[in-house]
Order: structure tokens, then C-alpha cells, then sequence
């Protein structure tokens, strides 16, 4: 038995810094490509997040990816834009007038563990005759990501380098 007149203080643990998260086109992106409107699921690129130098889990609440649209494509080109990762499935279904896909995970952060490095993909689903252009064509990019240590709560965006655009797909 163990008998104390006293308080009993337990150990004190400290973070040694903030998270910290990267981001990079992953080389499994997918080439460009001629699809055919109407496809469904069609993949745009693959964005590599490193988590791996980071003394805490991270909490992503925020995604923005943009798009580069050519050949007089409007944003009605794509439909149903999705980003898929571990832990990660968000569906929205059109872009911004000005082309800009938004994914608020406020509610909902996706929690990338210390040390990990998960891919993301961002997909879309090609719109029929009606909505798209016959020759246009159609990138995405990641703009930014703002996240947050799980422990210490320092926001933090990341603007994400020109590098992660992905490949043109060519109605």
C-alpha cells in the first residue's frame, strides 16, 4: 500500500514543434488523354502529402484545387469532382464559375498520421455533349491545403507548387 499526504503530478508531455505537411505530384499521376464524353471516374492527377519529418498527426480542413480549361471548355466540362484518399472521400458536384473546386473538411478534418505519406486523387466525372465542348480540354491543380497540428492546433496553409498539375484531358 502506498500512503501520500500530498498532490501527485504525473509527467508533462511537449510537442517539439507544429505539424508540418508537403505536397507533390506523385508519380503515379495519370498521362494525358483523349476522353470520351459522358466517361465517369476519370482521374486527373495524384497529389503525394508527406507527413513524414511531422511530430504530430495532422488535421487537413480545407482542399482548393483549380483547373485550367481550354479550347473554349466551360466548367460545366466536369461534373461530380472527388477527392479520394485513406480516410478521405468528398464529392462535389460543380466546379465555381471560376473553375475552382473547394472541399470545406472543417466538420470533418482528414487526419493524415504522423509520418505517413498518403496519395490523394482527384477524379471527375466527364460531362455529356450538352455541357462540354468537343475538343476542350482540362487540368486540375492543387492550390492549397490548410491544415492543423492534431495536438498543437497551429493553422498553417500550404500553397502547393505548379508541379502538381495534372495531365490534359481532351474531350
Amino acid at each position: 500500500a502506498v500512503n501520500s499526504a500530498g498532490s501527485i503530478t504525473g509527467q508533462t508531455s511537449y510537442i517539439s514543434g507544429a505539424g508540418v505537411l508537403n505536397a507533390s505530384k506523385d508519380a503515379s499521376s495519370p498521362a494525358t488523354a483523349l476522353v470520351t464524353m459522358g466517361t465517369t471516374g476519370v482521374e486527373f492527377v495524384k497529389i503525394k502529402y508527406s507527413a513524414s519529418t511531422s511530430p504530430e498527426d495532422i488535421l487537413v480542413t480545407s482542399i482548393v484545387a483549380t483547373t485550367s480549361l481550354g479550347g473554349s471548355a466551360p466548367t460545366t466540362t466536369v461534373k461530380n469532382i472527388r477527392i479520394t484518399a485513406d480516410g478521405l472521400d468528398q464529392t462535389l458536384t460543380a466546379l465555381s464559375d471560376a473553375g475552382v473546386a473547394t472541399f470545406d473538411l472543417s466538420g470533418n478534418p482528414w487526419v493524415i498520421e504522423a509520418g505517413s505519406e498518403p496519395i490523394l486523387t482527384i477524379s471527375a466525372d466527364i460531362n455529356s455533349y450538352a455541357y462540354a465542348s468537343s475538343g476542350a480540354s482540362i487540368s486540375f491543380s492543387m492550390a492549397t491545403t490548410t491544415y492543423k497540428g492534431a495536438m498543437s492546433g497551429t493553422p498553417t496553409d500550404i500553397y502547393i507548387p505548379a508541379e502538381t498539375t495534372g495531365s490534359n484531358m481532351t474531350t
